[in-house]
């Protein structure tokens, strides 16, 4: 289980599931309505809005429970 404290961990786990799901950050920001360099921010930093989080998950059709396991 990943360390919920630790937010670099949680993005690790997150940027892994998209890779495993083909989702892009091209896809990510389309979906999102963003661009893409404010995708590659959001992903690139320690800590990421929580809101923003949900949506990504929501949009790797995965839980924060489960992203967080």
């Amino acid at each position: 289980m990943i360390d919920p404290l630790e937010p670099e961990r949680l993005l690790e786990a997150l940027k892994a599931i998209l890779k495993e799901r083909a989702l892009s950050y091209s896809i990510l920001a389309a979906e999102l309505g963003v661009s893409l360099p404010t995708i590659k921010r959001l992903l690139n930093k320690t800590t990421i809005p929580l809101s923003r989080l949900l949506e990504i998950c929501t949009i790797a059709e995965v839980t924060l429970g489960e992203l967080v396991e």
